[in-house]
């Protein structure tokens, strides 16, 4: 089931080839060179996992982690509050939605690859915009933010889509960040340092209007 389900056939198909080529010239004439392309593969089969994990909590108030990882921010202004989390590249890059609603803009905006723990990362580096409508009218965006390995950001939903709480939307390759944009009126549960699993940790809860 392991191999089945990893998105590694589906989302990598020329890593895959690429690193059979590599094998099979290692094999040949450079022994460590095929030994380092085993390892290689059987990291990436890691990295690509995609496990089902059961949403916790049927309350759609509820706003759900998006992603694995380590809240490495947590900002406030005069509208909005911001989650910050780091995905190492031992975490789960699958990213799930953290309410049920409309998806109602996606913005994709290229750019840089510094290390996606940096601060300058959530603005310059590469990254993908999810804005997703609450039946109550309230909004949530969730960027998805390339690090220095990750170098595609990959999205399977489309504007004016429907998507369900903790419906997987998308992931990214290899280290990166993901950020979760609520409004201020809402109550977030996490804090700073903590660690989080997307589709199963809450992290706060909408105002119920």
């Amino acid at each position: 089931m392991f191999l089945i389900s990893n998105l590694l056939w589906t989302q990598a198909p020329f890593l895959v080839l690429g690193i059979v080529a590599v094998a099979f010239l290692g094999y040949r004439f450079f022994k460590p060179l095929f030994l380092l392309s085993v390892l290689f593969f059987v990291f990436c089969l890691y990295f690509f996992r995609n496990p089902n994990r059961v949403c916790p909590t049927k309350d759609t108030f509820s706003i759900v982690c998006p992603a694995d990882g380590k809240i490495m921010a947590i900002e406030e202004n005069e509208t909005t509050k911001k989650v910050a989390i780091f995905l190492s590249p031992w975490d789960v890059h699958v990213q799930w939605a953290p309410i049920a609603g409309n998806i109602t803009n996606i913005t994709y905006h290229p750019g840089k690859f510094f290390k996606a723990y940096l601060p300058k990362s959530s603005l310059e580096n590469e990254y993908n915009v999810l804005t997703i409508e609450h039946e109550s009218g309230q909004k949530i965006l969730v960027r998805q933010i390339a690090g220095f390995i990750a170098r595609r950001i990959v999205c399977w939903v489309k504007q004016e889509q429907e998507i369900n709480a903790c419906e997987k939307f998308g992931m990214i390759r290899f280290g990166s960040q993901v950020e979760v944009t609520v409004p201020k009126s809402a109550e977030l549960f996490i804090s700073l340092d903590e660690r989080v699993w997307g589709g199963q940790s809450v992290l706060g809860q909408l105002e119920q209007t």
